[in-house]
C-alpha cells in the first residue's frame, strides 16, 4: 500500500493540462465511497511564478554540479556512466496524494505524465488496480461484533468528569479513524482517514462505552487502548 506521495511537474504545459482537467471533473465519488474534488489537492501556480521557479531550480542544479566533488559523489551513488544534465533539472510539486486518490487517478485520469508517475509508484500492482482486481477491490470486511472485554491491564474506571475526553485508540495498525466521517475502517477498505484515535466526551459509563463501541463496527479480535489526561488507562478486546 502506498502512502501519501508526490507527483512532480517540469513544464508549464503539463501543469496547465493537469490544472484544466482537475477543474473540469469537479467533485467525484470513487469506487470505495470517498467523495473529493481532485482540484483541491493541487498546488496552484501562476505561469510566471511557475517558470521562474523552474529556471531558478535549474540554475541551482547547474551550479551544484560545477563542483567536481559533487559530481564524484553522484557517480559513486548512481554509477560511473552518470553525468549531470547540462540544461539543469527543475520540477515543482503538482500534488501530494493518498492511496485512494491514486487509485481513482489510475482508473480515470487521461494525462500521460500522471499515469507514468503512478506506474512508478505502484509498479506490479498498477494493472490490478486499473482492472479493479486489487486487494482493495476484493476485501470483505468481517462481521461486526457488539461485545467487548476489559483486559487485566486495568478495570473499567468511574469516569464522571463532564469535561473529560476519553481517547479510544486502535492497537491494530490495520484500523484507522476519520474525524470527518466519524467512522473506523480497515486500511484495505481504502477509505479516507487521519488518525488511529477517536475521542469520547465524559462522563463515560460502561453502558455509554458499549454504545460507542457498537457504532464502530469492529470485528472480533480488535484491541483498543483507552486513556485520558487524568490517568484513566484500560484496554479492551472485541469479542464474538
Amino acid at each position: 500500500m502506498a502512502g501519501i506521495d508526490r507527483t512532480f511537474v517540469t513544464c508549464w504545459e503539463d501543469y496547465k493540462a493537469a490544472y484544466d482537467w482537475a477543474k473540469s471533473v469537479g467533485k467525484v465519488t470513487d469506487d470505495f465511497g470517498n467523495v473529493f474534488a481532485p482540484f483541491d489537492w493541487m498546488a496552484e501556480y501562476e505561469e510566471s511564478e511557475f517558470k521562474e521557479s523552474i529556471e531558478a531550480q535549474k540554475e541551482r542544479y547547474r551550479n551544484y554540479y560545477k563542483d567536481p566533488e559533487h559530481v564524484r559523489q553522484a557517480k559513486d551513488a548512481l554509477g560511473e556512466d552518470w553525468e549531470p544534465d547540462k540544461e539543469g533539472i527543475g520540477e515543482l510539486t503538482l500534488w501530494n496524494t493518498p492511496t485512494y486518490f491514486d487509485i481513482w487517478l489510475i482508473r480515470n485520469c487521461p494525462i500521460d505524465f500522471i499515469q507514468g508517475r503512478l506506474k512508478q509508484q505502484y509498479v506490479s500492482s498498477y494493472d490490478e488496480l486499473k482492472e479493479r482486481r486489487s486487494e482493495y477491490d476484493t476485501y470483505v470486511r468481517p462481521a461486526a461484533s457488539k461485545h467487548f472485554k476489559v483486559l487485566p491491564l486495568g478495570s473499567f474506571p468511574r469516569i464522571r468528569a463532564r469535561n473529560l475526553t476519553l481517547h479510544i485508540q486502535s492497537e491494530d495498525s490495520d484500523w484507522m479513524y476519520s474525524d470527518e466521517t466519524g467512522e473506523w475502517h480497515h486500511w484495505l477498505e481504502c477509505r479516507e482517514w487521519n488518525t488511529n484515535t477517536m475521542n469520547a466526551r465524559g462522563p463515560i459509563t460502561r453502558r455509554k462505552l458499549k454504545r460507542i463501541i457498537q457504532k464502530c463496527g469492529f470485528p472480533a479480535g480488535v484491541r483498543l487502548r483507552c486513556y485520558s489526561i487524568y490517568g484513566h488507562v484500560f484496554e479492551m478486546v472485541i469479542k464474538k
